[in-house]
């Protein structure tokens, strides 16, 4: 059975693009119960373009709500070749928040209030390897927001 199912899927398979294209998704956002998803596309032997973006429908009792999106683009240009080793980014993105009643760290009285808004950001990036499987990243960015409105209880 197992070997009918591997001629199976290698007849199916067709041309494979393995270094052309991937799909991601955003281990934190996921733990954190916001479905994420993300692709990137190489379209030059140097270039690629990732799309990302994440979702949180959640809405709870007493109109307690931990709602956004958000989707952001970026182009890499890779100093080896596409999808290995090291890149500089330039990315922009946005979204839109609905935050009720939640307590966030580091902001007080955060569960008294609302906030709702749009954001937006965009910035540079810098991928270094510095391990067979570890990275590191550091980017900077410019990012902006509107909008707090106190609850009105009765």
């Amino acid at each position: 059975m197992k070997k009918q199912l591997f001629i199976l899927l290698l007849l199916v398979s067709g041309n494979v693009l393995a270094q052309r294209a991937a799909v991601k998704t955003n281990l934190l956002h996921d733990a954190a119960t916001a479905p994420s998803l993300a692709a990137e596309w190489a379209f030059a032997s140097r270039w690629t373009l990732d799309v990302a973006g994440s979702a949180c429908p959640w809405n709870f009792a007493d109109n307690r709500k931990w709602k956004f999106w958000m989707t952001q683009g970026e182009a890499r240009y890779w100093l080896c070749q596409s999808f290995y080793g090291h890149f500089l980014g330039v990315h922009a993105g946005g979204g839109e928040y609905n935050l009720s009643r939640v307590h966030l760290p580091f902001v007080s009285r955060s569960a008294s209030y609302r906030y709702e808004g749009v954001g937006a950001d965009g910035g540079g990036f810098l991928r270094l390897l510095v391990g067979a499987r570890q990275t590191l990243e550091s980017g900077g960015y410019h990012r902006c927001r509107v909008g707090a409105c106190p609850i009105q209880t009765f």
